[in-house]
């Protein structure tokens, strides 16, 4: 017997909802984890990749739509790829807090001692 989760229309519509307007709080970008904790199944998850209405940015980190992804969903999808503890430090820090007149050619994230983030 097959234990794979289903939505119906409806929930999936309303889960696709949620998803929408957490991306749009962060650069168009959500990672997969969120994207798992508002309830998509991975299998979900793959359709909206396979079907081209998303875009993988990294490993863990989804861009809900297929334009080109903007610095500040940039900026999420390098915080998500260092993990739970990451944040962005540096000069990419200054310019997500609204440093003008400034561009950074790298995302620098910094993660706590010990944590090795995913490869």
């Amino acid at each position: 017997m097959d234990q794979r989760r289903t939505h119906t229309p409806e929930e999936r519509a309303r889960i696709l909802a949620s998803i929408q307007t957490l991306a749009a709080r962060q650069g168009g970008v959500v990672s997969r984890s969120q994207a798992y904790d508002a309830g998509l199944t991975r299998g979900e998850v793959r359709s909206q990749l396979r079907a081209g209405r998303w875009q993988r940015v990294w490993s863990r980190s989804l861009c809900v739509h297929t334009g080109a992804v903007a610095l500040p969903g940039q900026h999420w999808a390098a915080v998500f790829e260092g993990g739970d503890r990451a944040m962005l430090d540096g000069a990419t820090s200054l310019v997500a807090s609204g440093l003008t007149g400034f561009e950074t050619t790298a995302h620098r994230v910094s993660v706590p001692r010990g944590v090795v983030p995913l490869r």
